[in-house]
């Protein structure tokens, strides 16, 4: 072998030598990343079950109880403040049908006189659609709507937000089951995979 070509060999050795501890830096990053991402899946996986009333549900565990804030609620959780000035919320109420109303025969008739209720208590409440849907084996209606709500922890110099929602009414026996979803309108439509998820899980007998 020539002078050269164990000069060429030398080289070469030293280079991948060099090389070596930078591709295991690449190889760890990548684990790493890896690992991360599995590990934000698993926590963001993550639900709590509630289970009252014969109605059954699973919401994300790291949600907080934002506390009963209507007679009719059985449950009412959200982002907590860490949601920002209009955390997205889950909350379920269960009310008699006479309560909404004395003649309504069918959910779109209950849907209806929702509606109504709702225009006395939300700030420029629009519906944006009603539609039929099915909920595990049971019949409901989806009440789509936009209004504007107070920012949690309110002030007296506190900017209104444009919250957007969505009621899924089911008729339990003699009660309906409206199970709501809402979040700030700029926030809407990231956060339906949760309510997505949510009404994947919800179980009413």
């Amino acid at each position: 072998m020539s002078t050269l070509d164990t000069t060429v060999n030398t080289v070469k050795r030293r280079l991948l030598r060099a090389e070596e501890p930078e591709w295991i830096v690449w190889l760890m990053i990548i684990a790493m990343l890896a690992i991360g991402l599995l590990t934000r899946g698993l926590v963001e996986s993550r639900t709590d079950r509630f289970n009252a009333d014969n109605i059954t549900l699973r919401y994300p565990a790291a949600w907080s109880n934002l506390g009963i804030d209507s007679p009719y609620a059985v449950l009412n959780v959200g982002e907590g403040l860490e949601g920002g000035l209009f955390p997205t919320r889950v909350r379920v109420l269960k009310m008699p049908v006479t309560d909404l109303s004395t003649s309504a025969q069918t959910l779109g008739d209950l849907a209806l006189k929702w509606s109504d209720k709702q225009v006395e208590e939300l700030v420029a409440y629009r519906v944006l659609s009603v539609r039929a849907a099915t909920i595990g084996k049971q019949d409901a209606i989806k009440v789509a709507y936009a209004y504007v709500a107070d920012p949690i922890l309110a002030t007296s110099n506190s900017v209104p937000v444009v919250a957007q929602a969505e009621d899924v009414l089911i008729r339990q026996g003699s009660d309906v089951v409206i199970v709501s979803f809402a979040a700030d309108a700029t926030a809407y439509e990231q956060a339906t995979p949760t309510w997505t998820q949510v009404l994947s899980t919800l179980d009413v007998k």
